[in-house]
C-alpha cells in the first residue's frame, strides 16, 4: 500500500491535507514537531485525536525545541506578545524546512512515497510555503536521498485560501473540532491573534460555524471588555463634540472650514483602531451607536431651545445660534457621517482580509481618503449647495478632505502605537 507522511500540526490546512491523502488511498504516517510553540499542548492533543480519527499507521512526535530557543518569533518566545501590527511575528525562521527535512528522513527509511504538508495560497508570509520553495525542495530531495530517491513533497492546498480549505474539509468530513489555530493559548482560542481572526472570518465566509471554543463567543468577543467600552465612549464623545463645533467657521491659512475639523478626524483614527482590532462587524455597530447618540443630542437640544425661559435669561439667542441646526444641515450631517464612517471601516477591513497588502498605514490612509471624501462631500453638498458659489463649495470640499487626510497621515504613528497597545491589553485580559 502506498505510504504518505503527513506533517500534521492540528491546524486546518495540515488536517485537510491529511484528508486528501486518505481519500487518495494512502496509508498515513503522522509526524508532529515540538519546536517550542506556545500552543504545543493543544497541538499534541489534537494531533493525537486526528491520528486516531484517520487511522494513522504511526504517529511520531519529534523534539525540535532548539528551533524555538533561537528566538525571534511570537509563536515561541514568551517575551513577544501579539501586539505587533505586522504578520512577521508568526514567522519561525526556517521552521518548515526543518519539519519537512524530518519528514523526508522518515520517508526515506520508511520507504514512503509522498509527503503531504498543509500550505495554503499566498501571499506567503513565510517564504518556505511558496510553490517556488516546494519546487526547489523537491529538486533538493531528489539529489540528497539514498535509500528512497522517489519521495515527492506536495502541498495540495497551495492554490487555495483558508475559506477554500474549509469548504474542501467539509466535503471530506474533516473533524474541525479537532483542529487548532490560536498561537497565543492552548486552552481556549483567544480570538484576538491574527490566526484566530483569520480562522473566524474564514468559517463565516464558508457558511460554517467554527466548532472550537473561544475565550468568548464569536459575536461577543471582547465586546464587553473595558478597553472596547472605553474606545466606544471616546468615539461617540468625539462625534458629539465635532457636531457642536461644526457651528463655528474657522479660517486656516485663509481657507474657511468648520470647527468640527479639529476633532472629527479623530473619529476616523478611532474607527481605524476599532476595525483593526475588533473587525468591521463590531465597528459598524459602534458607528450606529454614534449616530443614535448624535440623534438623541439633536432632539434634546431642540426641546431645550423650544422650552420657555425666564425673563432674566439673556443668552437665548446665543444658545440657539450655537446649538440649533436646520433640518437640512442635520440630514446632511447624518448622511455624511453614516456613509463616510461605514466606507472607511469597510474598505480598511476589506483590504486587510482580501488583498496581499498588509501595511496598516496603507489601509488607514486609503480608507480615510475615501471615507473623508464621501463624508465631507455629502455633508457640504447636501447642507450648503445653493447657499454659496459652486467654486467656493468645491474648494471647501477639496480643502477639508485634504486637511482631514493629512491629519490622518500625521497621526499614523499614534495609530500604530494605539493598535499595538490595545492588542497587548486585550491579549493580557
Amino acid at each position: 500500500m502506498k505510504k504518505a507522511i503527513i506533517a500534521i500540526s492540528g491546524g486546518i490546512d495540515s488536517t485537510v491535507a491529511a484528508g486528501i491523502a486518505k481519500k487518495e488511498g494512502y496509508e498515513l504516517y503522522f509526524l508532529t514537531v515540538d519546536y517550542g510553540q506556545k500552543n504545543i499542548k493543544k497541538e499534541l492533543e489534537n494531533s493525537k485525536k486526528l491520528a486516531k480519527y484517520f487511522g494513522a499507521k504511526e504517529h511520531k512526535i519529534i523534539d525540535m525545541k532548539w528551533l524555538g530557543e533561537l528566538g525571534n518569533s511570537g509563536i515561541t518566545d514568551l517575551n513577544i506578545h501579539f501586539e505587533n501590527v505586522s504578520d512577521d511575528f508568526i514567522y519561525v525562521p526556517y521552521r518548515n524546512t526543518c519539519i519537512i527535512s524530518a519528514c523526508v528522513a522518515w520517508a526515506e527509511v520508511n520507504h514512503a512515497d509522498v509527503i503531504y504538508t498543509g500550505s495554503e495560497a499566498g501571499p506567503w508570509i513565510c517564504p518556505d510555503n511558496s510553490p517556488e520553495y516546494y519546487k526547489a525542495l523537491n529538486n533538493l530531495t531528489a539529489i540528497s536521498t539514498k535509500l528512497n530517491k522517489d519521495i515527492k513533497i506536495v502541498a495540495p492546498l497551495n492554490d487555495s485560501d483558508k475559506v477554500g480549505n474549509i469548504k474542501k474539509g467539509m466535503e471530506l468530513n474533516i473533524p474541525f473540532e479537532y483542529t487548532w489555530t490560536c498561537v497565543a493559548r492552548d486552552d481556549k482560542a483567544c480570538g484576538i491573534c491574527q490566526p484566530c481572526r483569520d480562522r473566524l472570518q474564514a468559517f463565516e465566509k464558508a457558511g460554517m460555524k467554527d466548532p472550537i471554543k473561544y475565550v468568548t463567543e464569536k459575536d461577543s468577543k471582547n465586546y464587553n471588555s473595558n478597553i472596547f467600552l472605553f474606545i466606544t465612549v471616546l468615539y461617540v464623545a468625539c462625534i458629539l463634540i465635532s457636531n457642536i463645533l461644526a457651528s463655528k467657521i474657522i479660517s486656516v491659512f485663509g481657507i474657511a472650514m468648520t470647527g468640527g475639523v479639529l476633532v472629527f478626524p479623530i473619529t476616523y483614527i478611532i474607527g481605524d483602531v476599532l476595525t483593526e482590532i475588533y473587525g468591521y462587524k463590531k465597528t459598524k455597530k459602534v458607528i450606529l451607536y454614534g449616530f443614535l447618540c448624535n440623534l438623541l443630542m439633536v432632539i434634546i437640544f431642540f426641546l431645550a431651545i423650544k422650552l420657555p425661559y425666564p425673563s432674566y435669561w439673556h443668552n437665548q439667542e446665543a444658545f440657539v445660534a450655537i446649538l440649533e441646526n436646520t433640518p437640512r444641515i442635520l440630514f446632511a450631517s447624518f448622511v455624511g457621517y453614516l456613509i463616510g464612517g461605514f466606507s472607511n471601516s469597510y474598505i480598511m477591513d476589506y483590504i486587510k482580509n482580501n488583498s496581499k497588502i498588509k501595511f496598516l498605514w496603507f489601509r488607514t490612509i486609503l480608507s480615510t481618503i475615501v471615507g473623508e471624501a464621501l463624508d465631507t462631500g455629502l455633508f457640504l453638498m447636501i447642507g450648503f449647495f445653493g447657499t454659496m458659489g459652486n467654486n467656493v463649495l468645491f474648494t471647501m470640499i477639496i480643502c477639508q478632505t485634504i486637511a482631514k487626510v493629512l491629519y490622518e497621515v500625521a497621526f499614523t504613528p499614534i495609530t500604530y502605537f494605539v493598535v499595538k497597545k490595545v492588542r497587548k491589553l486585550e491579549e493580557e485580559n
